[in-house]
This record gives structure tokens, C-alpha cells and sequence, in this order.
């Protein structure tokens, strides 16, 4: 079963990680350049998976550096978070049709602040199923139906 993140409870950012954030901030012109398009960036081995998913499941949205930053050193530190942020994005891309995740889409998507460490164990506890079919993964974020758009 997949939750969605806002269903998650909250905590605010700690000082260290809002001040990290003001200072992506303040070089926003760095932070605005879609994930893909840069090459320091592509290098991260957590953006490598991200990229590759969006590829893969032929994802209809791309992240800005900021928001894939943001993400990584307030919450998605491993690669079952960055796939748990990476369904949020798919779901809220379905539900809102906004093709880039920028600051603004981050402050929409964590008003309250970002999820917690208990909740998104949770989170990625409940996506777990039967191994089976494609891979035969024991996860519902592995299997390519779970990333399928309507049309």
C-alpha cells in the first residue's frame, strides 16, 4: 500500500538544514537548472537513481537541483526516500499537471515542514509487498505499474 507524504507527520526544518536552504537559495541560479541538465548534479548517486527512474518510468516532470538538494538534506537521504519523494512528485505531477519541481512546488509540497524519520520508515514500510512479477521485488515502488499515467 503507498501513502502519500502529506499524510505524514511533519517536523520543521532544524536550524542547520534552513540554513542550508537559505544558502541554495541565494544561488538560485545554479539551483533553478533542471537536475538533468546539470553536470555536477547528474554525479550524485542519489540523482543517478532519481534520473534514472524518470527515464525509465517515462515520468512527465523534471526537478530543478533545488528541489532534489532540498529534498536530500532535509529527508531523502537514501535511496528508498528518494523513491518515496520521487512517487510524491509522480502523484502530485498527476493530480496538479506541473512539470517542474522548483522551490515553489517544495514549499507546496512541505508547508508544515518535511516528513520525519519514524514516518517515512512507515511510509516505506507499507509500500512493501509480495515478491512477484517484474524483478521480483518485495516493492510496489519497483514495479513499473505503480508509475503508470491514465492516457
Amino acid at each position: 500500500m503507498l501513502i502519500t507524504l502529506d499524510k505524514l507527520e511533519p517536523r520543521p526544518l532544524t536550524q542547520e538544514e534552513s540554513e542550508r536552504f537559505m544558502k541554495m537559495y541565494l544561488c538560485k541560479e545554479d539551483m533553478e537548472k533542471p537536475l538533468g541538465d546539470d553536470a555536477e548534479a547528474r554525479e550524485m548517486f542519489l540523482a543517478k537513481i532519481l534520473l534514472k527512474r524518470i527515464e525509465a518510468y517515462k515520468l512527465r516532470f523534471k526537478m530543478t537541483n533545488f528541489f532534489f538538494l532540498a529534498s536530500v538534506v532535509t529527508f531523502a537521504d537514501n535511496p528508498g526516500k528518494a523513491m518515496l519523494l520521487l512517487r510524491e512528485c509522480y502523484n502530485h505531477n498527476k493530480k496538479y499537471g506541473n512539470d517542474l519541481f522548483d522551490i515553489d512546488t517544495w514549499a507546496h509540497m512541505f508547508p508544515d515542514g518535511v516528513p520525519t524519520e519514524e514516518s517515512m520508515s512507515k511510509a516505506w514500510d507499507l509500500q512493501k509487498c509480495e515478491p512477484g512479477g517484474w524483478a521480483e521485488t518485495d516493492n510496489t515502488l519497483d514495479k513499473p505499474d505503480t508509475w503508470k499515467y491514465d492516457d
